[in-house]
C-alpha cells in the first residue's frame, strides 16, 4: 500500500525531492534491513509480498535513472531485499539483468553497488559463477567507457570505487576467470589510472585491488593457482613500473596523508612480490 501511494504520487505529480515519496521506500527498507528471522525459517511466504514490491521498484528505477537520489534509495531497497532473503531469491538473476540495463541507460553507480550485493551472496556457488562473470562482463563494457570519457564528472570517483569493488569481488571468486577475460586489460589499466584520484574511497579501492593480485598468498587458495601466477607475472611485467611511477608521485607531492600510506604499502607489496623490482631496468621504463 505504502508503495502503491509513492507510485501513484509519482505518476501524478511527476518525480520531485518529496518526503512524501522517499517516506515510503525507505520505510520498506527499514523493515528488510532489521527484520530477523532464524535461519531455517522458511521465506517462501515472503516471495509473493516481495514480487509485488519489485514491479513497484522497477517502475521506480525507471523513473528514477535521472535522479541520484530516488535511484540510491530504490537500489538500497532491493539491496536489502536480496540480503534478507538469501540464496533461496530466485529473482536475483531478473534484478541482475534490470541492474545492468539500468546502469546502460544512467550510468549511475548505485546499480554497480547492486550488483556487488547479488555477487556477495551467490558466486560462492559455483552453479551461480557463469551468470554472474557474464554480467559483471555486461557492467564492464559501459562502465570503462565511462571511467575513460568522464573523469571530471562528479559521479566519477563513485564509479570508480564501486566498479573496483565490483573487480575485487570478482577476482576473489573467479580469478583464473577474470585474468582470462577480455576485460581484464582495460580493468587494470583503470585501475592504476585511479591511483591518481583525489578521492579517498575511490583511490582505497584501486590501491587494495592491485595489492591483492601481486599477494601471493591471496592465490595460494585457488587450485589453478600456476594458472593466476603466469598471469598476474604477466601484468607485473607490463604494468609495474607505471605503478611504481604513481606510487611514488603520491609519496613525495601528494597533500594526503592516507593517500600517501596506501602508496607505500602498495610499493611494499610490489617489492616483495619481486625483489628485483627496482632495477636499472625498471628503473629506466
Amino acid at each position: 500500500m505504502q508503495l502503491n501511494f509513492a507510485n501513484n504520487l509519482i505518476k501524478t505529480n511527476g518525480y520531485s525531492k518529496n518526503l512524501e515519496v522517499y517516506a515510503p521506500i525507505d520505510m520498506i527498507g527499514s523493515i528488510f534491513k532489521f527484520l530477523i528471522i532464524p535461519k531455517e525459517t522458511d521465506r517462501a511466504p515472503f516471495q509473493s509480498l516481495i514480487n509485488q514490491i519489485l514491479i513497484f521498484a522497477v517502475e521506480f528505477l525507471d523513473i528514477s535513472r535521472y535522479s541520484d537520489d530516488l535511484c540510491e534509495k530504490i537500489c538500497r531497497l532491493l539491496r536489502y531485499i536480496i540480503k534478507f532473503m538469501g540464496p533461496s531469491y530466485c529473482l536475483r538473476r531478473e534484478i541482475s539483468k534490470k541492474a545492468i540495463e539500468w546502469f546502460i541507460v544512467s550510468g549511475r553507480s548505485s546499480f554497480m553497488y547492486l550488483m556487488c550485493t547479488i555477487v556477495d551472496l551467490y558466486s560462492k556457488d559455483i552453479v551461480n559463477q557463469e551468470w554472474i562473470l557474464h554480467d559483471f562482463l555486461l557492467f564492464g563494457q559501459p562502465a570503462i567507457l565511462s571511467l575513460n570519457q568522464d573523469i571530471a564528472s562528479p559521479e566519477f570517483p563513485y564509479l570508480l570505487e564501486d566498479y573496483i569493488r565490483l573487480c575485487i569481488k570478482i577476482y576473489q571468486f573467479v580469478p583464473v576467470s577474470f585474468l582470462s577475460s577480455e576485460i581484464c586489460k582495460p580493468v587494470i589499466l583503470t585501475t592504476i589510472k585511479g591511483l591518481l584520484c583525489e578521492n579517498k574511497k575511490s583511490f582505497n579501492a584501486c590501491s587494495s585491488f592491485l595489492s591483492m593480485i601481486f599477494k601471493e598468498k591471496f592465490y595460494e587458495r585457488d587450485i589453478d593457482r600456476l594458472v593466476v601466477k603466469d598471469s598476474v607475472a604477466t601484468i607485473f611485467i607490463e604494468f609495474s613500473h607505471v605503478i611504481i611511477k604513481y606510487c611514488l608521485q603520491n609519496i613525495f607531492s601528494h597533500k594526503s596523508l592516507f593517500i600517501i600510506e596506501l602508496s607505500g604499502e602498495l610499493l611494499v607489496v610490489l617489492l616483495k612480490y619481486n625483489q628485483v623490482i627496482l632495477s636499472p631496468i625498471h628503473l629506466h621504463n
